[in-house]
């Protein structure tokens, strides 16, 4: 248990720095098309630090999802080992993963606030699908590359 534990905190900050620099770069257009300025043009020091709390949320998201990945993987493919894992499989684990937060802090807005006025932006959705997906496909890959003795009686986790 405790080695699925340190695989999934592994695998958590793994996906966070995969997620930071995709964080980084959201932040940046969102500085560049104005979206971070209301009335009054933002200086640039605040607008630095607005643009380092997006890319370091999309990067605590990212280990989030990383975790919950590693979780949901070795619960869904209980058993086998990293070289039994299809691609394709893992991948969608990846997706399945990525889409747990955003739904449950989704329920809580809609539970705690209600319906009306509430709404899901599908770019952002679909950047959270990809990655997943990617993060998910690139951690079997990783696995994979692992030395033999390691990967060879390992279930998947």
């Amino acid at each position: 248990m405790l080695r699925r534990v340190r695989a999934a905190l592994v695998t958590g900050i793994l996906w966070a720095l995969v997620w930071l620099p995709v964080g980084l770069g959201v932040g940046l257009y969102q500085y560049w098309t104005g979206a971070l300025i209301d009335d009054i043009p933002t200086p640039a020091s605040i607008a630095l630090g607005a643009i380092i709390r997006i890319a370091v949320g999309w990067a605590l998201m990212g280990g989030i999802n990383g975790s919950l990945f590693a979780f949901t993987l070795a619960l869904a493919e209980r058993g086998r080992t990293v070289a039994t894992l299809s691609l394709g499989r893992v991948a969608f684990w990846g997706v399945v993963a990525s889409v747990i937060l955003p739904l449950v802090v989704f329920l809580v807005f809609v539970v705690t606030f209600g319906l009306p006025g509430m709404y899901i932006e599908f770019i952002p959705v679909l950047t959270l699908l990809v990655l997943g997906g990617t993060c998910g496909a690139s951690t079997l890959l990783l696995g994979r590359r692992a030395p033999e003795s390691v990967t060879s009686g390992s279930p998947a986790a």
